[in-house]
């Protein structure tokens, strides 16, 4: 039988989520622990590899751990962005030239428009979508 506090909520069912809340916790503690450990281990075995010249190795069970080459591309630290774009446009790669807006500073203008009592100018709150998202936060949980 659930117990209900005085404002309605089930007693249970917090103290359910609270529970789950720490275990959450203590497993997230212990999977950083893990992932630390996993990047130390890695950052010796990728220094073996290059230091012997090895691309990889198979293992009796048929397991393969191997180098793994990621390439990366931004542009220079300093450099203009518009001519940047321009440069890319001359040399056939407009294509990769592309005008957004940011929808993360969006949000962050709606959220500060909203925290002020605001909104968005009627033409903008027109063509934008904003919707809220309830959850739970938990302050105090030892």
């Amino acid at each position: 039988m659930s117990k209900a506090s005085p404002s309605g909520v089930d007693t249970e069912d917090i103290d359910r989520y609270l529970s789950l809340h720490g275990m959450k916790l203590d497993l997230s503690a212990k999977m950083e622990a893990v992932k630390e450990e996993m990047d130390n281990v890695a950052s010796r075995i990728l220094e073996q590899f290059i230091d012997s010249g090895t691309a990889g190795i198979k293992r009796e069970d048929g397991v393969n751990v191997h180098l793994k080459k990621q390439i990366f591309a931004s542009r220079l630290k300093g450099m203009n962005p518009v001519e940047f774009n321009e440069i890319l446009k001359k040399n056939g790669l407009e294509y990769l030239v592309k005008e957004q807006y940011s929808a993360s500073k969006l949000s962050a203008l709606v959220r500060e428009l909203d925290s002020e009592g605001q909104e968005l100018p009627e033409a903008v709150e027109k063509v934008v979508k904003i919707h809220e998202r309830f959850s739970l936060g938990v302050h105090g949980y030892k």
